[in-house]
């Protein structure tokens, strides 16, 4: 079977590409989604500004059908003890929505499929080829029946999983350790009337934060989100250690007091990344398969959304022979995550009660080396573990190479600089030197 494009993954990133394809005429589309709806999804609540990108892929009427809870507003504890309320309906948006959404996003696939995009359900991608200008990817249903389908172009959807990406050789560049361990609570009757209840919580505690929101059915998430060796060390997954910690988190613990946690605690990576190579020959990653975001921007719904809408039109503008519309993207892609970073930056630095606690100090140290710091290349590059911090592993190899003589911080800084002909921020590569610097890879001479 032939299409002009073939997007692996049928969240919501995949099917705003479906449809963004279609509105620029792009006819002959399939999705892959491996699922069948059935697992829960993570990512529930979106903000109010969302609903124009919903418009925008010509979803409102099926939306509203659906009957999301409406999510009155948002509130945080952060850098105080005290609870802070953002009404969502003082906004020029209004109301944002608690999703359920397994709902979400069978409705936005089932949307493509009604507009003419040809969706494999429960098919698994396997393997792909490319020869003359064309994909052939071989696919496995369900049922064991191995499907081989061909098109002009392919989509990375898959979300974290990058499983076409990683074939084509894209890496993940991280920018932290964040995992987020999470349980679903059943609200009582007696509790459904309260009027912070259908108010997102976030609140900061020593190790992390948490987050908690009303769904539909009356559950409530509650998530932690703190670093890896945090979780492994408090053994968070284990129900006990993970109500433990809860109690440090006041008034999340008081939300939750008259609950029942109905599902086990489960872990979901949640790290901050953005591909080193975003498209490619034939090819291009959408949301989370280009990049991600810290969940406290609660950014992950609207920015998959946001992104389809855009790959769409770029698929399109390549097809018809546009030679600098994938390179456009990628930049753009690019682009808004370097603004993401100090943005989120400025968010953690509100929180001065643990400024020197080591979850908090990596998020709210800025780029820290002294410009005139002298630094040498230690044995360890020559055998380099991969890593993929802040740059990619070539670029940190580039750096180390640069230093195998002592430089001041801002002359090996300015020489990559040269070197690469400025293909990053400043910023990007100073925190890329001090992470050397503090991981042994460079060494501080004095």
């Amino acid at each position: 079977m032939k299409f002009q494009v073939i997007i692996i993954g049928g969240g919501c990133a995949g099917a705003a590409t479906a449809i963004s394809l279609l509105q620029q005429g792009v006819e002959h589309v399939a999705i892959l989604e491996r699922s069948n709806f059935s697992q829960t999804r993570v990512g529930e609540t979106i903000q109010p500004p969302t609903a124009q990108l919903i418009m925008a892929l010509e979803a409102w009427e099926d939306f509203t059908a659906v009957g999301h809870l409406d999510a009155l507003g948002s509130a945080s504890v952060w850098g105080t003890d005290t609870v802070s309320y953002k009404d969502f309906m003082n906004s020029t948006h209004g109301r944002g929505w608690h999703l359920e959404r397994n709902a979400f996003d069978k409705m936005l696939l089932g949307i493509a499929e009604r507009k003419g995009v040809t969706v494999f359900r429960t098919t698994a991608f396997l393997s792909s080829q490319r020869e003359n200008s064309q994909w052939q990817l071989s696919c496995l249903r369900h049922t064991g029946e191995t499907l081989t389908l061909e098109s002009d172009f392919v989509v990375d959807a898959t979300g974290r999983a990058i499983s076409f990406a990683k074939r084509q050789g894209a890496e993940k560049v991280l920018f932290d350790d964040l995992h987020s361990v999470y349980s679903y609570w059943q609200q009582p009757e007696n509790d459904r009337e309260r009027f912070d209840s259908t108010y997102t919580l976030v609140e900061a505690v020593p190790d992390g934060w948490w987050y908690s929101a009303l769904l539909p059915n009356h559950q409530i998430v509650v998530a932690f989100m703190t670093d890896k060796t945090i979780l492994k060390d408090e053994q968070l997954k284990d129900r006990d250690s993970f109500m433990t910690q809860l109690q440090l988190a006041t008034h999340t613990a008081k939300r939750m007091q008259h609950c029942q946690m109905s599902h086990a605690p489960k872990v979901a990576v949640a790290n901050s990344y953005v591909l080193d190579e975003i498209t490619g020959d034939g090819w291009l990653a959408v949301g989370d398969s280009a990049s991600a975001y810290d969940p406290l921007s609660s950014y992950g719904i609207h920015k998959a959304l946001d992104a389809g809408l855009k790959a769409g039109t770029t698929i399109a503008s390549h097809l018809k022979g546009d030679t600098d519309s994938l390179t456009a993207y990628s930049q753009e892609v690019v682009s808004e995550f370097e603004d993401f970073i100090p943005m989120r930056s400025s968010y953690y630095q509100m929180e001065k009660r643990w400024e020197n606690l080591p979850f908090w100090k990596s998020r709210q140290t800025w780029a820290g080396i002294h410009p005139m710091a002298k630094l040498k290349a230690t044995d360890e590059p020559t055998g380099m573990r991969r890593i993929n911090r802040i740059l990619p592993d070539r670029k940190l190899k580039e750096l180390c190479e640069l230093c195998t003589t002592t430089q001041k911080a801002h002359e090996l800084v300015q020489a990559f600089q040269t070197q690469t002909q400025a293909q990053y921020p400043d910023w990007r590569v100073i925190k890329a030197v001090s992470y050397l610097q503090q991981h042994n890879m460079l060494q501080q001479i004095s």
